[in-house]
C-alpha cells in the first residue's frame, strides 16, 4: 500500500503544474498604445580615467576643455543619455573630481560607476 504522504505531495505537484498562475493586478489599467516603428533611443557614453589621469570617451582620449565640449554635443532631444565611469583603481578622488566638475557643470547627475566586487572567503 502506498503511503499517504506519497499521495499527497503526488497531488501537490500535479496542482502546482496544471495550475495557472497570474500575476496580481488591483486593478484594469488600461496602458497606452505606441507604433512598432517608435523605439526608445538610448544614448550611451563611457568615460574612462586611465590611472595616469588620462581620459577617454568611448575610446577616444580628451583632455578636460575636449570633455566638456563632447558632453554640450550630447543630443538633448534623447530622453535617456546613460553615462558610465569606468575609473582606475589607483585614481585618487582629486583626480577624479575635475571629471565630476565638468558632468556637473553640464547638469549631469545620473552616473554609472563601475566597480570591481572584491571576493573573499566570507561571500
Amino acid at each position: 500500500m502506498i503511503p499517504l504522504i506519497n499521495i499527497v505531495f503526488l497531488l501537490l505537484i500535479f496542482f502546482m503544474v496544471a495550475s495557472q498562475i497570474d500575476a496580481f493586478r488591483p486593478a484594469d489599467v488600461a496602458l497606452p498604445e505606441m507604433k512598432a516603428s517608435e523605439k526608445a533611443t538610448v544614448e550611451k557614453l563611457t568615460i574612462v580615467v586611465m590611472a595616469s589621469g588620462d581620459i577617454f570617451i568611448d575610446d577616444n582620449p580628451v583632455d578636460q576643455q575636449q570633455l566638456g565640449a563632447w558632453i554640450e554635443g550630447l543630443d538633448t532631444t534623447v530622453p535617456a543619455t546613460i553615462i558610465t565611469l569606468q575609473a582606475d583603481k589607483q585614481v585618487t578622488a582629486a583626480a577624479l573630481s575635475p571629471v565630476l566638475a565638468v558632468l556637473r557643470e553640464h547638469q549631469i547627475s545620473d552616473i554609472t560607476l563601475y566597480v570591481q566586487r572584491k571576493v573573499t572567503e566570507d561571500s
